[in-house]
């Protein structure tokens, strides 16, 4: 149902009422199709005219196995973006198709219509359970800390985003939202020594008090019993799992003008379809959105929100 779903998506994205300004997409995989052009091409009429992807497969050299696939992350913006750039990673597990994948980080430099700057990261990273899938992705993670502080160099008071699907579930349990080993270490690992007013936040958990649920979401009915909430897009090994893997995460930059979070502005969009559709959901993943706002020297908010999602 991919057409299906891409052009569900464009209507949201439509929605004024949503108010995107920057959205960051993943599992946009062209698969030797045009639909991913078409689609970014598409946007374009709704006003996100700056974008960029990471490259196609072909294009990333060197790999063993090679990457036949692109990574699938795209940044939309309404803002032009100065500066763009992506990195692949070289560890995978080689016994998923995450092998032949080029997944990776992708990075946008986008200016405000007040000039201030805001870093952009996206990320999709390995998929799967089990130790051998939380060692690479570690591996992947420090791959890509080591891309977004050589970024953070070209605007270093800016502040930051990164999201996406990490495919780190930071839930204990399918009913338990406090915090798992995986996402206790994916933190330490990302602020390590960094000033406390410095250090990436995961803003979901931040103005909720919990992980909530992104992937596999189900619900108890008054019987007791658990309805899967979608059943059609994702593998059925994931029915019900009630994890979270996708983020929005943010730092503030050193300088008094850098954007701030707007407390309480993040949330998890579901873009359940209400229409008669055979699915019931934009995508096996929710999306994650928040609010950036621009501050005045003393910190304080003076203009209209600009919001980031993620999908």
């Amino acid at each position: 149902y991919k057409l299906e779903s891409l052009s569900l998506l464009l209507e949201e994205l439509a929605d004024n009422s949503h108010g995107f300004d920057v959205v960051c997409l993943q599992e946009l995989f062209p698969l030797g199709s045009p639909w991913r052009d078409e689609f970014v091409a598409a946007t374009k009429r709704l006003g996100f005219f700056h974008s960029v992807s990471l490259p196609l497969g072909i294009d990333a050299v060197g790999f063993c196995p090679p990457k036949i696939l692109s990574g699938g992350c795209t940044i939309l913006s309404r803002y032009p973006m100065v500066d763009t750039d992506s990195l692949i990673y070289s560890d995978s597990l080689m016994c998923s198709i995450d092998a032949v994948v080029a997944k990776g980080v992708l990075y946008a430099l986008i200016r405000l219509p007040s000039s201030e700057l805001l870093h952009v990261f996206t990320t999709h990273m390995q998929a799967g359970d089990g130790r051998e899938g939380h060692i690479v992705r570690m591996r992947q993670l420090d791959q890509a800390l080591d891309f977004i502080r050589r970024k953070l160099e070209i605007a270093p008071g800016s502040s930051a985003v990164l999201c996406g699907d990490f495919n780190i579930n930071s839930r204990t349990g399918a009913t338990d939202g406090s915090s798992s080993a995986e996402w206790c270490e994916t933190m330490e690992r990302l602020n390590g020594s960094e000033p406390s007013d410095h250090r990436w936040m995961d803003l979901i958990l931040t103005d909720h008090s919990t992980h909530l649920v992104t992937s596999g979401d189900a619900i108890e009915a008054p019987d007791g019993s658990i309805l899967v909430r979608e059943l059609q897009l994702g593998g059925t090994s994931g029915r019900g799992c009630r994890k979270c893997l996708d983020y929005i995460l943010f730092r503030r930059g050193s300088s008094p003008s850098s954007l701030l979070h707007m407390p309480g502005s993040s949330r998890v969009e579901p873009f359940h379809v209400e229409l008669e559709s055979p699915f019931v959901q934009l995508s096996d993943h929710y999306g994650v959105a928040c609010v950036l706002r621009e501050a005045t020297s003393s910190g304080r908010f003076s203009r209209e929100p600009s919001v980031s999602g993620s999908g």
